[in-house]
């Protein structure tokens, strides 16, 4: 009876070690991502935002890889804060993960300044550039402090 269950761990084992390879890069992706739209930086915005982005705001505001692009370089959006406050969990395969993370972010939008905790979901997808974000949306969180 022990000898299935050994020939399926084994057999389970690259899965295993692919999800945490690719884990370790998404982590690394994320925080690019944060640093980018932190530091307005077009260069590795450009780099890991897919062309058919959707990135969607807590607010119900929808954006395009274009809009979030455009809006982080010019300071339309500017981030003064992007903060994980919990570990970030995965689902993953070959060429997708899904992250889910609890954030704190605080900046400003069109001069409203703006803090709050957000629950986010971002899709990441392998592609022939590596792992870009194709989809995110956040949820404000009941620990919220006002709009200042």
């Amino acid at each position: 009876m022990q000898r299935p269950f050994f020939i399926i761990l084994i057999a389970l084992l690259p899965l295993y070690a692919f999800a945490q390879k690719d884990t370790t890069v998404i982590k690394n992706a994320m925080l690019r991502l944060d640093q980018a739209l932190l530091n307005r930086d077009s260069v590795a915005l450009a780099q890991l935002l897919h062309p058919q982005l959707t990135y969607g705001h807590s607010n119900g505001w929808v954006q395009s890889r274009e809009e979030v692009w455009t809006d982080g370089v010019t300071g339309k959006l500017r981030y003064k804060t992007i903060r994980p406050e919990a570990a970030a969990t995965f689902a993953a395969t070959e060429t997708t993960i899904i992250t889910r993370q609890l954030i704190y972010v605080e900046g400003m939008v069109s001069d409203k300044q703006f803090a709050m905790q957000l629950q986010v979901l971002q899709t990441w997808i392998k592609t022939k550039n590596g792992w870009q974000l194709l989809a995110r949306q956040s949820v404000k969180t009941a620990n919220n402090e006002p709009i200042k």
